[in-house]
């Protein structure tokens, strides 16, 4: 009989977690957000918008005066029943990072093959901030990030 119990408790928490996993919303991540920890002559900007229950769309860049010397396109989408961010723009080839870990204001994506990052970490600070950690082995950058609309 206690054989049984386990098994219904994993079973329980599988689909606990499976169901999370299935049904995850990341609109906290919609808007417009601007950098604050940036560099003084640099302003970096992430906007986000929801394209379906399965798609987010992203575009990270940043502006020197009025010159782009940074731009990447981002995909925050479920493909075959698990979550992955996508990032292009960056590299030659899209980078994937399957998500690893969801909570209903966060998110840690991983791809250890790619050089860096190999991790990436969003969470809702709030409303209105946003932070984006990037990793690799010993090396991190962190952006602080304001609801600018």
């Amino acid at each position: 009989m206690r054989i049984n119990k386990k098994i219904g408790f994993v079973l329980l928490v599988f689909c606990f977690v499976s169901c999370k996993t299935e049904n995850y919303k990341a609109d906290w991540l919609m808007g417009s957000w601007q950098r604050t920890n940036g560099k003084p002559h640099e302003h970096t900007y992430e906007n986000w918008r929801k394209v379906s229950s399965k798609m987010y769309k992203g575009i990270g860049y940043t502006l020197v005066k009025n010159d782009t010397v940074f731009k990447e396109n981002l995909s925050l989408l479920k493909q075959n029943k698990k979550w992955i961010l996508k990032v292009e723009g960056v590299h030659e080839k899209p980078v994937l990072f399957p998500l690893e870990e969801m909570t209903e204001g966060s998110f840690t994506a991983v791809n250890e093959a790619n050089e860096f990052p190999k991790e990436i970490n969003y969470k809702a600070k709030g409303k209105n901030r946003l932070e984006a950690v990037i990793f690799a082995n010993e090396d991190s950058i962190v952006f602080n990030f304001e609801r600018i609309e």
